[in-house]
């Protein structure tokens, strides 16, 4: 029953690593959450993937499939006679 008690606290250092999290999405475009927590781990925050998992998708910093195909190493494949092609 402590549990439906219980109320979270919002605080300091979770908007600290949020507004982190949002300037590492905006200008790297491509990065996911997994990728935002190794850099955070590199920059030293005492963060889990799961962690950043929830800020991130609660600041809505995820990107659009448009803007992940952007992101891609430029190969693309196709659907041809019913073969996967792959192009550069």
């Amino acid at each position: 029953r402590s549990s439906y008690y219980y109320r979270a606290k919002d605080n300091a250092v979770n908007d600290a690593l949020r507004h982190r999290i949002k300037e590492i999405a905006a200008s790297r475009i491509c990065f996911g959450y997994r990728r935002i927590t190794v850099l955070l781990r590199r920059e030293g925050w005492k963060v889990n993937s799961k962690r950043v998992y929830r800020l991130y998708k609660e600041e809505e910093t995820c990107i659009s499939s448009a803007s992940a195909e952007k992101c891609s190493l430029g190969i693309k494949s196709e659907m041809i006679d019913g073969f996967r092609y792959r192009s550069l």
